[in-house]
């Protein structure tokens, strides 16, 4: 009898935070469902499948979706003291990219035929395109080392960064937990989150 009431609270409990994490997508920029002419029928899918994931991809759990083959224009500039990890974007922003660079349909994953071109304007910036010198530095190493060569940055808080990668990920919360504009992990007002980072 305790079996089965365990078996029961244990699954009860994951029902519960799968309502969770679905309730904070709903609506979002990352729900598919609600675009329109769009005949994508589940939340999750087009990022994510139980079975036959794509393991192929790092830092990519269950994956699902058609991965980007483009090559990037990387950020530089003289006063940027970052270590690029690679030539190009890795990990999770390599995946952001696959929906919002625009050389990937965004309903482009496993058992399903892609429609889309790209984000429309209304749900997210669908095309950064592959030129990303004109954006925030992405996948290079962010860890004590750099904070103190740098001399105006600090570690920003727990769970933002992807080990001491900086990445898409580090600013943008890509399951919107907080249910903030453009998907970040707290809300920008007064610089708030720039400055969970930069020291000014």
């Amino acid at each position: 009898m305790k079996k089965i009431i365990l078996i029961t609270v244990v699954v009860l409990a994951g029902v519960g935070l799968a309502g969770l994490s679905q309730a904070v997508i709903t609506g979002s920029g990352h729900d598919l469902t609600i675009v329109d002419g769009s005949t994508v029928t589940q939340i999750c899918i087009p990022c994510h499948t139980p079975h036959n994931a794509d393991t192929t991809i790092a830092d990519a759990p269950l994956w699902n979706h058609t991965a980007t083959a483009a090559t990037y224009e990387m950020y530089a500039s003289d006063t940027f003291t970052g270590t690029p990890i690679g030539t190009g974007p890795t990990g999770v922003s390599k995946l952001c990219l696959s929906c919002h660079d625009g050389t990937v349909a965004p309903d482009a994953f496993t058992g399903h035929t892609a429609a889309m071109t790209k984000l429309p304007a209304t749900i997210g910036a669908g095309g950064l395109g592959t030129d990303l010198r004109k954006s925030h530095p992405i996948s290079f190493t962010f860890d004590a080392a750099l904070v103190t060569a740098d001399g105006d940055l600090k570690l920003p808080p727990a769970g933002w960064m992807n080990g001491t990668k900086f990445e898409c990920s580090s600013c943008h919360d890509v399951h919107n937990k907080n249910n903030l504009g453009a998907m970040l992990h707290i809300a920008n007002t007064n610089s708030a989150l720039c400055l969970s980072c930069h020291v000014k």
